[in-house]
């Protein structure tokens, strides 16, 4: 059609992340990349990020926002927005991943043996 002006439309607010996280995620990835500046809509990889780097993005945002995420939420959620919505979500456990259970750790009541001993007793 001529003369249709298209705009980019804003998602309501209940259903865009927020902001302010956004721009948080958005520092990281600068940062990480070594850029100066990258926007909440800017994609990890196009921007030069690899998988490395993606570990270190979610390091860093694991320690700065005090949230767990598996690396593979900058894979699944590459732009700031992305991820700022993933880490929503897992602040409210509601990521649609099924955590992995610790598995329990056993506590060693015998001391080991001495490997000289396990040799005589091999012969």
């Amino acid at each position: 059609m001529v003369g249709v002006r298209h705009s980019r439309v804003r998602l309501p607010s209940q259903n865009r992340a927020d902001d302010a996280v956004a721009k948080r995620v958005a520092e990281m990835f600068a940062n990480t990349l070594g850029l100066d500046r990258v926007g909440v809509d800017e994609h990890f990889f196009e921007l030069g990020g690899e998988s490395l780097l993606a570990a270190e993005v979610v390091t860093r945002i694991e320690q700065a926002m005090h949230v767990r995420l598996p690396v593979n939420a900058v894979f699944s959620s590459p732009t700031p927005c992305a991820l700022a919505a993933a880490i929503a979500a897992s602040d409210h456990g509601d990521s649609g991943e099924t955590p992995i259970p610790r598995a329990p750790r056993h506590e060693v009541t015998k001391p080991l043996s001495n490997p000289s001993e396990a040799q005589k007793q091999r012969r």
